[in-house]
């Protein structure tokens, strides 16, 4: 537990947080992605990395409705829809790899500020 003064119009209390460990956080990044950060509170960062684990599905998808509408070279239209969805798919190794190693220092706080034990 450590004092957190999080309610101003409370009267000041000690030792009336309780941390969060870091491994929780940390165990479910790993399992689950995304999760650790919800679990933290930190429900932006979690939606965004969730953005970027869906994102190539929904490219590929995109570029099968591309496929079928168009009557261009399909060769030329898969090609680019694999890059894309595959820089994105980069862009979330990145974030997951980036989270585990945070969260496995102790480096971001929860949803509240404070530091993770």
């Amino acid at each position: 537990y450590v004092t957190a003064h999080l309610d101003r119009t409370k009267p000041f209390e000690y030792c009336n947080y309780e941390q969060i460990s870091r491994w929780v956080p940390f165990i479910l990044e790993f399992l689950i992605p995304t999760s650790g950060n919800f679990y933290v509170g930190h429900t932006m960062r979690g939606f965004i990395k969730l953005i970027f684990l869906i994102g190539p599905i929904l490219i590929w998808g995109f570029g099968y409705i591309l496929k079928n509408a168009c009557y261009k070279d399909t060769d030329e239209i898969i090609n680019s829809v694999s890059f894309i969805s595959l820089l994105v798919f980069l862009g979330f190794f990145l974030f997951q790899l980036t989270d585990l190693i945070l969260y496995g220092i102790a480096y971001l706080p929860d949803g509240n500020g404070i530091p993770l034990m």
